[in-house]
């Protein structure tokens, strides 16, 4: 970690950037989603501010925006994350979403639940209860490309249990979506539970 701070640094200031690192333990992926159109799917959940939002990068968003607002002297220190929040809240972020979107080609604007995922699904089960501690990335990408991304947009990943959440045996832990029989099969071929997912066991 410490050397990617320095590195960051070294580059940024080649260019008179002034740059920050945010390091934190790093126990999953961010968010739920793993796929083109499961990832920007979230995404807009987030700015629509829906209840189903992922409130896991939803948190990391509101962090990184809130030491960028106070670090440009946008926002007073500590006032970083109430601004943030306003402009979530008050539709801001949304609408210039879709305005950057615009300028890069967009031609309709739509909502999070028009965003479909691929029709063939598969569910991880869980064989024990427990507290999920971590989820191996590495593992979660290998399978992410099984399945086809980046190239087949609607393929992906929903995970169901994240670090932190307890899980009961017979519960989902993740949703496989895939466009082909094929692809799905690739995807299930390297589901490992003790690879994916670390776990606390709860004390009787």
């Amino acid at each position: 970690v410490d050397m990617l701070d320095k590195q960051f640094r070294k580059l940024f200031k080649k260019f008179n950037i002034e740059c920050e690192t945010i390091k934190r333990a790093i126990k999953g992926p961010d968010g739920r989603s793993i796929g083109p159109n499961l990832e920007i799917r979230e995404a807009l959940r987030i700015l629509e501010r829906t209840d189903d939002r992922s409130l896991e990068l939803e948190k990391v968003i509101i962090e990184m925006a809130s030491r960028l607002f106070e670090n440009t002297k946008k926002a007073e220190i500590g006032e970083g994350k109430r601004m943030a929040e306003e402009i979530l809240e008050s539709g801001k972020a949304l609408e210039k979403f879709w305005e950057i979107a615009f300028a890069q080609g967009a031609t309709k604007r739509l909502k999070s639940t028009d965003i479909k995922s691929a029709k063939l699904e598969y569910d991880l089960l869980s064989d024990r209860d427990g507290v999920v501690r971590r989820i191996d990335n590495v593992a979660l990408v290998s399978i992410a490309r099984a399945l086809g991304n980046p190239k087949i947009k609607d393929a992906g990943i929903r995970i169901n249990k994240m670090p932190g959440e307890s899980v009961k045996k017979g519960e989902v832990l993740m949703t496989l979506y895939a466009a082909t029989e094929n692809r799905l099969a690739g995807g299930k071929g390297l589901l490992d539970i003790d690879k994916l997912f670390t776990f606390r066991t709860l004390s009787k």
